[in-house]
C-alpha cells in the first residue's frame, strides 16, 4: 500500500508541477494501468509548494493535499495518524467538510490523503472563487491553503463524467 502511494503521490507531483502554471488552473490526466484495465483519473492544481487534487481509482474517490513541509520521521508520520487526522475543505462560503483520512508522506513532502464523498465534488467543480484546505491535527490546523479555481469546472467535470459520480 505505501509503495502505491508513493507511486501515485510522485505522478502527481510530476502531474500539478508539470502542467500547472503559476497562475495555479486545474489540469485533469488519466493515467492508465500497465497491468490492467485500471486507471487514475485525477484533477489537481497548484499553488506555490502545495498541491490540490482530486481523483478516482477503482470506484474509490479521494482528496490529495501535498504541503511543502518536510516529510515526517516514520514514528512522527505513526504519531500523526493515530490522532484521527482530518483534512479541511471549504468551498466559496459554503460550510467546512471534514474530511477523516490519513497523513502520508513522499519524495520528502508531506501530505494527506482522504475520501472525497460525491457532494465535495460537485461543489468543488462548481466552485466560483475559491477551494480552502487545511490539515486538522490533535495539535491545532496546519497549512491552510487557498486555491483559485480556474479551470476547476472543466477539470474537476471531466472527473465526475469520467468517475461516472451521481450527484
Amino acid at each position: 500500500m505505501r509503495y502505491f502511494v508513493k507511486i501515485s503521490f510522485l505522478s502527481f507531483l510530476s502531474f500539478v508541477f508539470l502542467t500547472t502554471s503559476a497562475n495555479a488552473n486545474w489540469a485533469y490526466s488519466e493515467t492508465k494501468s500497465a497491468f490492467g484495465d485500471s486507471s487514475v483519473k485525477l484533477a489537481a492544481t497548484a499553488l506555490g509548494g502545495y498541491a490540490l487534487g482530486m481523483r478516482c481509482s477503482k470506484g474509490k474517490r479521494e482528496a490529495i493535499f501535498i504541503t511543502s513541509e518536510k516529510e515526517f520521521e516514520p514514528d512522527s508520520l505513526k504519531l500523526a495518524n493515530g490522532t484521527h487526522p482530518v483534512l479541511l475543505l471549504r468551498v466559496d462560503d459554503l460550510g467546512v467538510v471534514e474530511l477523516p483520512g490519513a497523513v502520508v508522506g513522499t519524495n520528502g513532502k508531506m501530505g494527506m490523503i482522504a475520501e472525497v464523498p460525491n457532494e465535495v465534488l460537485m461543489q468543488v467543480k462548481d466552485a466560483k472563487r475559491r477551494v480552502a484546505i487545511a490539515i486538522k491535527l490533535i495539535t491545532g490546523t496546519f497549512h491552510e491553503t487557498t486555491f483559485a479555481v480556474r479551470g476547476s469546472t472543466k477539470a474537476v467535470g471531466k472527473l465526475i463524467e469520467n468517475c461516472q459520480v451521481q450527484p
